[in-house]
């Protein structure tokens, strides 16, 4: 999974709850399926619904995605960033 790889290397001096509450998210609510298929319309299907309960949330899993995103972009594996509409 490219979003648990991003994970692995960007989030080695975090905290643990930090840590778990990122890829709690990750895992759960944002890629259950490869990256590398996710359409923006999905993104924006499941940003709504975490909408529901947290704004702050919202926006701070959008800047996680967009992470993932643009590490699928500098290795080579993805050529746009579809958090930036």
């Amino acid at each position: 999974m490219l979003a648990r790889e991003w994970f692995e290397r960007n989030m080695v001096d975090k905290s643990e709850s930090h840590k778990k509450r990122i890829l709690s998210g990750l895992e759960r609510d944002t890629f259950p399926k490869s990256i590398l298929d996710i359409k923006a319309v999905e993104l924006l299907t499941v940003l709504r619904k975490i909408e529901e309960c947290a704004i702050e949330t919202t926006h701070r899993m959008l800047w996680t995605c967009g992470a993932v995103f643009r590490y699928a972009i500098v290795t080579g594996r993805l050529k746009t960033d579809i958090t930036q509409w």
